[in-house]
């Protein structure tokens, strides 16, 4: 007698052209509504806006002992005396370059999906990074261009990014040392080149707000209406829809986490020297829809620490804090007064 036996999918099993990626994004209707979640993603939240702060100490300590750390680093090679690349046509500037850089993001984010190839699920990965980097970076730039000429009187254009690709492969070997899912994807393929200025930059924070905002509104945007693209009757469409969706919510919101962070290098620090409370609005809400959406949707209170990923990004961050106080307590006692350190006051021998 013939028995049926039920077998099970084996755990690593992936549904095909899904890419783990994109299915490991909550969708709204999937995240925790319960109050002790949400609290404890605000509180989470907190810390991060605290371990950003921090940020303010480190940006000081590097604007007064500017010269001397530059000096640390004298042993690199001038920049001015690298060869100069070839001035490009406009057809390559625009076209080539942006098609370049796209599709090398989506080439390197697509190693965060586990068995990344030549499969359905890594085309459509393939395909959903290239598109949704390219919306993110070239929307927030275009829309701080359009900022910058409309509120200082700038001289902008919208640029391709071709450092992304370095900052692509620092974010998926983070996310692989991290263990984090579903991994740090920094969107900004695209910058604002600003060519002049007809104003003072004090107001260059108030610009700065709008591409903040318009891409945080993107963002959430794309994150809900991620269930009625995995609800889409014709599956390949409704992959690359889905695809699309989560890269823009994931690289939207953790490149303005990131480009939130109040250091010279970073807008953060202007909307900050602008609006204290600005600059804490937006953090505060991209820092939670970041917990709360991305690493902690169910548990509450320490039984979020379970998560690896969670745990992992608060060592993370507890290493930023400490390697920021360090910095600043080496100037403060680790040298003679007037700043002065006993390096620095060393004269080379001839």
């Amino acid at each position: 007698m013939a028995v049926a036996v039920a077998t099970e999918e084996p755990p690593h099993f992936v549904p095909s052209g899904r890419p783990e990626l994109v299915r490991s994004v909550p969708d709204i209707t999937e995240v925790s509504t319960d109050g002790d979640v949400l609290a404890t993603n605000l509180a989470l939240a907190g810390i991060t806006i605290w371990v950003f702060f921090s940020s303010v100490l480190f940006n000081q300590t590097m604007a007064q002992h500017r010269d001397e750390m530059t000096g640390w680093f004298a042993w690199l090679p001038d920049r001015k005396r690298l060869p100069k690349l070839p001035a490009t046509s406009g057809i390559v500037e625009r076209v080539a370059l942006p098609v370049l850089v796209l599709s090398g993001m989506g080439i390197l984010y697509g190693l965060l999906e586990p068995g990344f190839g030549l499969n359905e699920a890594s085309v459509v990965l393939f395909l959903s990074v290239t598109i949704g980097v390219g919306v993110v970076g070239f929307f927030y730039s275009s829309v701080e261009a359009w900022a910058r000429r409309t509120s200082l009187g700038s001289v902008a254009s919208v640029r391709t990014f071709p450092l992304a690709l370095l900052v692509a492969a620092a974010s998926v070997a983070l996310s692989k040392l991290l263990d984090l899912h579903p991994g740090v994807v920094y969107g900004f393929a695209a910058s604002c080149v600003v060519l002049g200025t007809a104003t003072e930059q004090a107001g260059e924070g108030r610009a700065l707000v709008a591409p903040v905002t318009a891409c945080l509104a993107l963002s959430v945007l794309c994150w809900l209406l991620l269930a009625p693209a995995r609800s889409f009757p014709v599956d390949g469409v409704a992959h690359v829809l889905e695809g699309i969706a989560v890269i823009i919510f994931i690289g939207g919101l953790e490149g303005l986490l990131v480009n939130l962070l109040p250091l010279d290098v970073m807008d953060g620090a202007k909307i900050y020297r602008w609006s204290r409370r600005a600059w804490f609005a937006l953090l505060l809400l991209c820092a939670f829809l970041f917990w709360h959406v991305l690493l902690n949707s169910q548990r509450q209170y320490f039984d979020s620490l379970r998560e690896a990923s969670s745990a992992a990004v608060l060592v993370a961050f507890l290493l930023y804090t400490l390697a920021g106080a360090g910095l600043w307590a080496w100037f403060k006692w680790g040298g003679r007064p007037g700043g002065k350190t006993l390096a620095a006051e060393v004269t080379p021998v001839e």
